[in-house]
């Protein structure tokens, strides 16, 4: 088991084009026709191979639950052990909205799917559909979610045998990834900044946004907000007429930590780590 303080990198929504369909007349200007794009959870191991000191190194310089986030803060905290299997079996979210943008700025996103004002917790394990639309043809530099800061989770049994009293196997536990006393964010439909609430040990639910895009320092200028604001590697191609599926993938193995939350409650706590996550478009 490790001790102290350790760095995880998120990359929520960092795009790995591996397939696009040949596109008949879409452009980048957008098209007549619309194409439809679908949005799947998937749990595996990442599939790409990032450059640790180029592509992770341009997105770091920002203490926030999206693009970078402290694992194991304090002397007391314990991580997992790569290979030590403390996992979670189940992890749920709220999705809301998803809206594609040809601007490499996020501007004027066109929106690809609405799942309502308040959208049922959904099992992100479970290789669930998350979101379907029709935007129209075109060549998207910018993808956006709007999802909840809150979640739910519940670690393995190789989690409760590493950390005996701190993580129960099968027991819901709650994280709270935008919290009091963080960097305010930038809520794009009303246009305001919104401060952050709760905290590890109390959680509130909040509804955020997070921008992938191809032109990293063009969205941060327009959204104001770094931590809001991850990569896209390559554009995401929709064609008229045609299926486009992706497919939101994180890898949780080895995340389910003792955290000594020396800042909130002094107390350790079952908390699931920092994540790295991939939309891979086909």
């Amino acid at each position: 088991m490790l001790k102290g303080k350790k760095t995880g990198i998120i990359l929520m929504l960092t795009i790995v084009t591996v397939m696009f369909l040949t596109a008949c007349g879409g452009g980048g200007s957008g098209g007549s026709d619309s194409g439809t794009f679908i949005l799947h959870s998937s749990i595996s191991q990442p599939t790409t191979t990032r450059d640790a000191g180029g592509l992770l190194a341009t997105i770091q310089g920002t203490d926030t639950q999206w693009v970078t986030g402290s694992q194991c803060d304090g002397d007391n905290s314990t991580c997992c052990d790569p290979g030590s299997n403390c996992s979670p079996t189940s992890v749920t979210g709220k999705f809301y909205k998803a809206w594609l943008s040809l601007n490499e700025d996020c501007s004027n996103p066109v929106l690809v799917s609405d799942n309502g004002s308040n959208p049922p917790s959904v099992d992100i394990v479970a290789n669930i559909q998350l979101f379907t639309g029709t935007p129209p043809a075109g060549t998207y530099h910018c993808l956006i979610l709007k999802v909840s800061d809150t979640g739910s989770f519940k670690p393995n049994q190789a989690s409760e045998n590493l950390f005996p009293g701190i993580c129960t196997a099968g027991q819901t536990y709650w994280t709270d990834n935008f919290r009091s006393g963080q960097e305010q964010y930038w809520d794009m439909e009303s246009n305001t900044q919104v401060d952050g609430q709760g905290t590890k040990t109390n959680p509130v639910e909040q509804v955020v946004y997070y921008f992938a895009t191809t032109n990293r320092s063009a969205a941060i200028a327009y959204v104001g907000h770094q931590a809001q604001v991850g990569v896209l590697l390559s554009p995401v191609q929709i064609t008229g007429g045609a299926v486009t599926n992706a497919y939101f993938v994180m890898d949780l193995t080895d995340k389910v930590d003792d955290y000594y939350d020396v800042h909130d409650s002094g107390l350790h706590l079952c908390y699931l780590a920092p994540t790295a996550v991939e939309v891979i478009v086909q």
